[in-house]
Order: C-alpha cells, then sequence, then structure tokens
C-alpha cells in the first residue's frame, strides 16, 4: 500500500488526502519530535513555522530535533524516535523499496506521506573566482557532497556519476550546509554540491560573503539521471535567486515531502494536517505570515498547504508548455478545482471550474462544469473535441 501512495507522490500528484494508512489508532502523543536537517536549510526553517502554528493548538507539542538529513529521518521515523519529519520522495520511495542505501535493510518503511510540500534543487556550487566552468571540471578536486545521510549525498553521488566521475576522479567529503559553506570560502574545498528548496539561507549568506557560481546540470547527463532515477525532475534556478547570479541555471531536483511515523495516531494525523484555526480570520491571518516566507504558497483546501519556489505556479507551468509545443493561450483549456489552480485558468483561453470545486475559483472561470462524480472532466473534453467551447 506504501509504494502506491509514494509513486502517486513522485508522480506529482499532490497529497491534499492524507495517508492515515498504518497509523495506529493509539491515544493523542503529546510530545512530537519532528525531524529536520541542520540549521541553515529549508527543512529547518520550515520546521520552524511549522512548530510555531501547531504549537498554538492542542494538537501535541512539537519539538524539532536537528538531524542529519532525509536518511536519518526516515529510519528515526520507522524507529519511533520522531513522529514527524521531512525528507526527501526519493530516499522515501528507497527506503519503502528497499533499493539504494536501503537495499540491505529491512522493515524500513514505517511511515507515512503527510503532503508534498516543495521541489528541492540540486545545487552544484563554486566560487566566482574559480577555474571551474562546468561539473566535468570537478575531476581532481575536493566536493563537499552533503553531510552522511542526508540526501544531498545520495544525490551528489548520482550527479556525479551521470558525469562519469567516481570517487577516485573526484575527492568527496562529507560536510553539513554550514561546514561546507566555511570551507569553501575559505578555500578549502572547491565545490559543494547540496540538494535544497531555494533560495537557501546559508548558499545566500556565501553568496554574499565571497561570491559564487552554480553549475548548470543539464544535457546528457541531466537526461540520464532523468531517465534512470524516476523521482528527477527538471528545474530551473531563476536569475537573481542568489546574489550575484545573472543567469538562470538549469539543474534537477526531487520533491520535499512531510511525513508521519506509523505510531502517530491517525486522528491526530488529520488534526495535524488541518490548519489549527477555529475562524476563517485566523486562518486568513496564518496564510498571510507563511507568505511573508520567501515562497509561493498555495494549496487545496484547508487540509493543504504548498510551499513552491516565488517563480512556479501551474500558470507559469502552463506558459512554459505552450510556448514549447507552440500553442497559443487561446486556444487552452485548463481545468480545476482548487486555489492552486487560479493561475493556471488565468492563463487559459478558457478556464474550467468544477462544479464540486471552490467557490472563490468559481468566481474566476469562464465556464463551470459538473462535479467530478457527474464526470464533469469528460463532458468539457468532450464539448471541446466538438469544438463547441
Amino acid at each position: 500500500m506504501k509504494r502506491k501512495w509514494i509513486a502517486a507522490l513522485l508522480a506529482g500528484c499532490m497529497l491534499a488526502a492524507l495517508l492515515l494508512t498504518g497509523c495506529s489508532a493509539a491515544e493523542t502523543v503529546k510530545r512530537l519530535r519532528f525531524g529536520v536537517a541542520g540549521e541553515g536549510g529549508v527543512y529547518h526553517n520550515f520546521g520552524e513555522q511549522f512548530a510555531a502554528l501547531e504549537n498554538e493548538t492542542s494538537n501535541g507539542t512539537i519539538e524539532l530535533r536537528t538531524t542529519a538529513g532525509s536518511a536519518a529521518n526516515l529510519r528515526l521515523l520507522t524507529g519511533e524516535y520522531l513522529q514527524l519529519a521531512i525528507a526527501q520522495a526519493d530516499l522515501a520511495q528507497d527506503a519503502c523499496n528497499q533499493t539504494g542505501i536501503f537495499a540491505e535493510e529491512e522493515d524500513i518503511c514505517g511511515f507515512g506521506a503527510v503532503a508534498a510540500l516543495y521541489t528541492e534543487a540540486c545545487q552544484v556550487i563554486v566560487r566566482a573566482d574559480s577555474d571551474i566552468q562546468s561539473i566535468e571540471d570537478l575531476q581532481g578536486k575536493t566536493v563537499s557532497i552533503g553531510a552522511e545521510e542526508s540526501g544531498s549525498e545520495q544525490n551528489a553521488l548520482q550527479i556525479l556519476s551521470a558525469y562519469g566521475l567516481n570517487d577516485r576522479l573526484v575527492d568527496t567529503i562529507n560536510l553539513n550546509y554550514t561546514d561546507a559553506a566555511d570551507q569553501l570560502k575559505a578555500g578549502k574545498i572547491d565545490a559543494i554540491v547540496i540538494t535544497v528548496g531555494t533560495p537557501s539561507p546559508v548558499v545566500t549568506e556565501l553568496a554574499g560573503e565571497c561570491g559564487i557560481r552554480l553549475l548548470n546540470v543539464d544535457g546528457t547527463a541531466a537526461q540520464r539521471l532523468l531517465s534512470s532515477y524516476n523521482a528527477y525532475r527538471e528545474v530551473t534556478i531563476p536569475a537573481g535567486t542568489y546574489p550575484g547570479q545573472d543567469a538562470d541555471v538549469q539543474t534537477v531536483g526531487v520533491k520535499a515531502v512531510l511525513l508521519a511515523s506509523d505510531s502517530l495516531p491517525a486522528k491526530q494525523v488529520q488534526q495535524l494536517t488541518e490548519l489549527p484555526f477555529s475562524s476563517r480570520e485566523e486562518c486568513e491571518k496564518a496564510m498571510a505570515d507563511l507568505t511573508q516566507l520567501p515562497y509561493f504558497v498555495t494549496g487545496a483546501g484547508f487540509v493543504d498547504l504548498e510551499v513552491m519556489n516565488p517563480n512556479t505556479s501551474k500558470g507559469i507551468a502552463l506558459a512554459a508548455l505552450c510556448k514549447k509545443l507552440g500553442i497559443p493561450r487561446e486556444q487552452v483549456m485548463a481545468i480545476g478545482d482548487s486555489g492552486n489552480d487560479a493561475a493556471m485558468l488565468d492563463f487559459a483561453g478558457v478556464g474550467v471550474a468544477m462544479g464540486n470545486g471552490e467557490e472563490a475559483l468559481k468566481q474566476k472561470a469562464d465556464l463551470i462544469a459538473p462535479t467530478n462524480e457527474d464526470g464533469g472532466v469528460a463532458d468539457m473534453l468532450e464539448l471541446a473535441i466538438k469544438g463547441e467551447i
């Protein structure tokens, strides 16, 4: 069962529904240990914001625990030391499938997915004054690949391998975000490979202090990664994401997911995923607070938050697809049911809201389709094929 929801997550499905399968029916856990990576990363920042919101409710007191990263979080969830954690979707899949670094381990899938959060970009960073211009130039260099047990470590090794660089050709060392930044700034290492949401506070600080350059992960190597590992997706880090970054950077990335231990009661998991407020005014205030983060915050209903790069949305993605295919927006119909679909409906020539969708979206739509239970999408497609829309 777990493999099904992990696969759905990796396919890009938003987990608006809760994964209650496998969660216990035990009494509410009063103290919840939430596993995040080290300070300076987005996991830690997200954990602080999440804990601040939840600790005002009766859902249990959330205590942050700094860990080595994704792999450690997955093991600690299964071992019931952690009740909540953030991890990369690719490692979560490996844990449940007993592949990758979990190939020799049993019973490591003692957790469930609560929500997909945002895409983490694999970032290969050198100093701006370095003569390293491409990943191929890392041969013979010293490269930090992240802390042991981190998702960054696995991604870094896969990226280097895709470029034909093994541990005999590159001197790899394990450093956390802040130590790696300090050593790059001091000239003690040549490059850093990290997987983290953008903009990363530690990378932003590093860029301001010594200047950095991000290397592209593209071409044949990127296609090799995309075809070999279904968790990867193409990612663009827009120009201006970091100080001194004058051009877009092409790379790959993976989803970050919020996970809950199977030992956590199902009812409590549900409560934790609902915004902990008793009125719409409080909910709107909380959303306003979240939007002060350097991310685009949207969602589908009140139990789903999507925290993304501020330069992305379904509308931007649809515009990019139309440009690539040469299709004018006037010939596009977009169908949605929630607030996270609004930008897509705004872009499309015909924006359609589902009959069971949110009222705010219906007010923006050109047409209202029947509900999902009444075949609304099929009806709209049939009308479009007949040229009646």
